[in-house]
């Protein structure tokens, strides 16, 4: 993993001013008299990039600088100068909103899929767009990077505050770190409510303490002390305004906790058919990591196994599914049966492109919110779309109108990849806009490392927020979990890396999550890190 890492620095230096600039001075004077809606932040950003001699280049910028609007401005002047524009993005919703910005895209996974990088024309060159470049691991940036041609330019979009890949690494941050070149883009223009801006800049900055207070004291925040008193206050919230209201679950429990009680509360107000059809869903083994996924022993009997990739060795074509049917760790063999039958056995790091499974039963009726949980390829629904049943006919046909504007239907058979939708993880919740955003706080430890990375997204999305109910214990709890969030991460990674963790001992000074050093010049073991999570959780 670490020669991939220093792989795909390298990769990175080696284009540094060694090209062109990206476009003409006569296309970037013809782009700012064209785009003359971008405000200064978008224009100073947007010329960066145009004036780059750099194989590879980032557009940095926080939730809510307008991000879209200035890659549009860059498709335009890169197809000006014989560019193909390709975005790419490591989950279905973002490619989708990717596209927004008139680029084809679709998801990084199926781009760097074998077979799948030989489509674009050889002799043309290319403009790739990676949008949410921290959702990427170090796998896929490596392979991404290397299969560049001579002439192609790429343009990493994202935040280094934002979540982090699911699978091991992190090479959107360490790029940054080793000096790629960025664009940045500073300047908030998605919130209207001067009060609401002001949070937004300052949990951008990561003054989340100073954050929080202020939405404290614009009565944003409701503390409720017992579990199911928060899962009752945040349905009964829901069911005011069904159409504006977000839901956001730091951890998949919760999430499916949160669907259940909301799924119900909108049935008692009339919002839900009382009309109900039982499906077997399946739901996924989100806690489930890649190298988990190499070792038998993070399988169990009754998973389901999805074959995205396949194996012409095993006769697994893409997109089979089987079932877990006995587990043998010490081997480090799994034996599944498939749909038609066949039982085989193997070493699971054979495989590579698996999703694992769990079946759970769901009641669907008409009006519920639901979510698909993996992309739909033959009815172009993408993965976490969003949308509404519209009705389901007695032999259990459900109709389904997505946000999107389409619409699907699911015979029983074929809807195990729909779930309720009421409720999202921070990870689904990026691109939707609530009026109401309702967040489940005190984040599970197995969730810590991924929340706390999605505060500047979730806070800044909710654009025309009204009220962020945020049950809690209480703040200083509450404030002392985020804390631990990012003790998590720092841990992890020296843990990964003990030699060279980055891992710092904060001063009993600092004892504020907000003066947690990005880049610490000390570096300690784990009895440092331990000593200050005693302090920062000190009450």
């Amino acid at each position: 993993m670490m020669q991939l890492e220093q792989e795909t620095i390298n990769s990175m230096r080696a284009g540094q001013g060694h090209h062109s600039e990206f476009v003409t001075e006569r296309t970037r004077r013809a782009i700012a008299r064209d785009c003359d809606h971008l405000n200064q932040s978008q224009r100073t950003a947007v010329d960066e990039i145009l004036a780059s001699r750099d194989q590879v280049t980032a557009l940095e910028g926080g939730a809510g600088t307008g991000k879209t609007t200035a890659l549009a401005a860059v498709r335009d002047a890169a197809e000006r100068e014989g560019y193909r524009v390709e975005g790419f993005a490591p989950t279905s919703r973002a490619a989708h909103k990717l596209a927004e910005a008139g680029i084809e895209s679709s998801t990084l996974q199926r781009h760097l899929a074998p077979g799948e990088s030989g489509g674009s024309a050889l002799d043309q060159k290319h403009l790739y767009v990676l949008d949410e470049s921290s959702l990427a691991s170090t796998k896929q940036m490596h392979t991404f990077l290397q299969r560049l041609g001579p002439e192609d330019r790429v343009l990493l979009v994202g935040d280094v505050r934002q979540h982090e890949a699911l699978d091991a690494g992190r090479p959107y941050h360490q790029l940054q770190e080793a000096g790629i070149r960025s664009a940045h883009l500073g300047e908030i223009v998605r919130q209207r409510d001067p009060e609401l801006k002001a949070v937004v800049e300052q949990l951008s900055r990561g003054e989340v303490h100073s954050g929080v207070e202020c939405l404290d004291r614009q009565g944003r925040v409701h503390e409720i002390g017992p579990r199911a008193a928060r899962l009752d206050a945040i349905a009964n919230e829901y069911v005011k305004d069904p159409r504006a209201t977000l839901v956001v679950s730091p951890d998949n429990q919760s999430r499916r906790d949160l669907n259940a009680v909301i799924h119900r509360a909108t049935q008692r107000e009339g919002h839900v058919s009382r009309d109900e059809h039982q499906t077997t869903v399946l739901s996924p083994r989100q806690e489930i990591t890649g190298t988990d996924r190499q070792c038998a022993a993070g399988y169990e009997e009754g998973d389901v196994v999805r074959y995205s990739r396949g194996s012409k060795t095993l006769g697994i074509e893409p997109g089979d599914y089987a079932r877990v049917e006995r587990v043998d760790a010490h081997a480090n063999q799994i034996t599944v049966k498939t749909d038609d039958d066949r039982t085989l056995s193997y070493d699971p790091r054979r495989l590579q492109g698996v999703t694992l499974y769990r079946e759970t039963e769901r009641a669907f009726a008409a009006g519920d919110r639901v979510q698909m949980t993996a992309p739909d390829r033959e009815r172009g629904v993408p993965n976490r779309e969003l949308g509404s049943v519209e009705r389901v006919d007695t032999n259990g046909r459900m109709e389904v109108r997505w946000d999107s504007g389409r619409t699907s239907s699911f015979p029983p058979s074929e809807r195990r990849h729909v779930d309720y939708g009421y409720a999202v993880t921070s990870h689904s919740s990026k691109g939707k806009l609530p009026a109401v955003c309702s967040c489940m706080s005190k984040p599970t430890a197995r969730a810590r490392s991924s929340s706390t990375s999605g505060w500047p997204m979730w806070r800044s999305r909710a654009g025309s927020m009204t009220r962020a109910s945020t049950p809690t214990t209480r703040s200083s709890s509450w404030m002392r979990s985020i804390a631990m969030c990012h003790i998590d991460r720092r841990w992890k990674e020296y843990l990964q890396h003990p030699g060279r963790s980055r891992v710092a001992r904060v001063p009993a000074a600092n004892r504020s999550v907000t003066r947690w050093p990005s880049a610490p010049d000390e570096t300690t073991g784990l009895s440092g890190v331990k000593g200050a999570l005693r302090r920062l959780c000190r009450p």
